[in-house]
């Protein structure tokens, strides 16, 4: 099939979380499939520093924005998996300290602007290239817009003719919703703007338009897609739109690129190690252990968190517990940014325990994979989780993640009784619940036996694409189906 990808981030080129893991190793997993894949992403500031391969096609396209036409220039690398990559490069749009926000916690004032360009680039774009697209794939609500220019900006178009829309999912918390007046600046039209189209309680809904417009919509597990649909709190507020359209609706597992994640060929480690090698896995403790300034013990239990630091990752109920689990000896490293007063109390926990915790609020790609290699336990808390990729590489690492009952942590990670057992899973999202887990893992780890076995029945699992990008092919199948019913 030709598929055009399209996502605010993606890796290698721009990243804030698991959504850029996603789109870059689901357009990989796609075209090694024999599929012909573009991923339309913004050029934003630095990547063309970090990228030298990525070139000016010479190309230009004009994208209507408001009352304007902006200027887009079409810059394009080809990765390694044959995927073209083509960027938007709107200097005034995307050449700025930061993806979202000059900070974690504030958004720029104008993405509604911001990502309607984008939407409405990725077909000017696909024009611009000569590529006619059967399906045309959106994700999270940066790119939500595209079904809304399908319908009302290019349905007559002989070029899109036959292109289907499909839209992904990844936190219906994030839903970029925008006042009355970022219908005009998406230039669509007023008779989109009710609760049947992009209306949302007064607002307009970028991911709105897509749950509405997009023909065929899948979220990142199979879980947490029964949540959002029957539940008010997962679904924040569009639940019943999602049950009005099950019918369209599928909960599809994210992967992992297992190159990406490879404890035997990772260099990043101070000792590369698989599932016949998991003694050789002491020295990423001991390395991790040093670089955090902490005894170097084999027996004492070490803890690792990875992840924004706000509510949804239930860190208020891990920073809860953690006194309790400092003072019986355990150490405790954290990797991420987010909400002000987490870090303050994380830094809290430091100047209490010095030599047992550590934090690190920038976040490093190869300080994360020193701790998914080095720690002992991977801690999960969250409220709700749409898939979570922590657990999956933490498991690929062999360390053992403690979970909460929710979304694709359900899905992935099964507590001992389970033929295979991999982690351990809170009986319910409560801080005393998760601590009986934490507690029950760090007993565990005293039995080498038991451990080996969690170990083993997690690094051996395949959480690769190879499962899900056949799904979203037969997803993409339905969708072009459906499209060709539309009147």
């Amino acid at each position: 099939m030709r598929l055009l990808l399209t996502a605010s981030e993606a890796v290698p080129y721009c990243k804030t979380g698991g959504l850029a893991d996603v789109a870059g190793a689901l357009a990989d997993a796609l075209a090694e499939r024999g599929n012909a894949v573009r991923l339309v992403l913004p050029l934003y500031r630095g990547i063309r520093d970090r990228f030298p391969g990525v070139r000016f096609t010479g190309r230009t396209v004009f994208v209507p924005v408001g009352d304007e036409h902006e200027r887009v220039e079409i810059w394009e690398e080809v990765n390694n998996s044959g995927v073209r990559v083509l960027f938007v490069r709107a200097d005034a749009y995307f050449d700025r300290p930061g993806l979202y926000g000059d900070s974690a916690s504030s958004g720029y004032a104008d993405n509604d602007r911001r990502y309607a360009l984008l939407s409405r680039a990725a077909f000017e774009v696909a024009r611009g290239t000569d590529f006619r697209p059967d399906v045309i794939h959106a994700h999270d609500w940066q790119t939500g817009l595209t079904a809304a220019y399908l319908r009302h900006a290019y349905r007559f178009d002989p070029f899109f003719k036959k292109t289907a829309s499909v839209y992904t999912i990844h936190n219906m918390a994030y839903q970029g919703n925008f006042p009355a007046h970022a219908l005009a600046t998406a230039n669509l039209p007023a008779t989109a703007f009710h609760p049947g189209g992009v209306e949302f309680y007064g607002q307009v809904s970028y991911m709105k338009a897509a749950l509405m417009y997009a023909h065929a919509i899948n979220t990142v597990s199979p879980t947490y897609a029964r949540e959002v649909m029957t539940d008010a709190f997962y679904g924040c507020g569009m639940d019943g739109i999602l049950r009005d359209r099950a019918d369209r609706f599928r909960g599809i597992l994210n992967g992992i690129d297992p190159n990406a994640w490879d404890p035997e060929e990772d260099r990043l480690l101070a000792a590369r190690f698989g599932v016949r090698t998991l003694a050789k896995r002491l020295a990423c403790k001991t390395d991790l252990q040093t670089l955090c300034g902490f005894h170097k013990n084999k027996n004492t239990p070490l803890l690792g968190f990875i992840g924004r630091l706000d509510q949804q990752k239930g860190v208020d109920h891990m920073i809860e517990i953690m006194p309790g689990l400092l003072a019986s000896g355990a150490q405790f490293v954290s990797l991420g940014q987010g909400q002000e007063h987490y870090v303050r109390a994380l830094f809290g926990l430091k100047e209490r325990y010095p030599s047992q915790v550590h934090i690190e609020t920038r976040f490093s790609e190869p300080f994360a994979h020193k701790i998914y290699g080095g720690v002992d336990l991977f801690l999960m808390p969250s409220r709700f989780e749409p898939c979570g990729l922590g657990q999956i590489i933490a498991m690929r690492y062999g360390a053992v993640p403690v979970v909460t009952p929710t979304g694709g942590l359900i899905d992935t990670v099964h507590p001992m009784g389970h033929k295979n057992a991999n982690g351990f899973v809170a009986s319910d999202h409560t801080a005393g619940s998760y601590l009986e887990a934490v507690i029950k893992a760090m007993s565990m780890l005293k039995d080498p036996k038991r451990r080996l076995e969690l170990q083993r029945n997690g690094m051996g699992a395949d959480h690769s694409w190879s499962k899900s990008v056949g799904e979203y092919q037969s997803l993409y199948a339905a969708a072009v189906r459906w499209a060709s019913e539309r009147p």
